[in-house]
């Protein structure tokens, strides 16, 4: 696949094997069905710059809430709390 360096930038970006960071990465892709680990780590990118611009803004306030150890619970309010966030775009 060619690249199209008139539209897109492209950079070199090395992530330890053993970090969390690729870790997290690579069960988002599990779970997003990905293989390409290149389009996951865009969308989390994107993600964080949308979640910061809010928080400049003003629109997103962040809460303390107790850790919930039961995975499928903290699933249950990840996915709630995205698709809240999707609301608002």
């Amino acid at each position: 696949m060619s690249r199209d360096k008139s539209r897109y930038r492209y950079f070199v970006v090395g992530i330890d094997r053993d970090s969390k960071l690729i870790k997290c990465l690579e069960e988002d892709a599990k779970e997003l069905g990905s293989k390409l680990l290149p389009r996951v780590i865009v969308a989390r990118l994107g993600d964080y710059y949308r979640i910061m611009r809010k928080l400049d803004e003003g629109a997103l306030f962040l809460t303390a809430t107790p850790i919930n150890e039961d995975k499928e619970t903290s699933k249950d309010n990840a996915s709630e709390a995205i698709s809240v966030w999707e609301m608002d775009d």
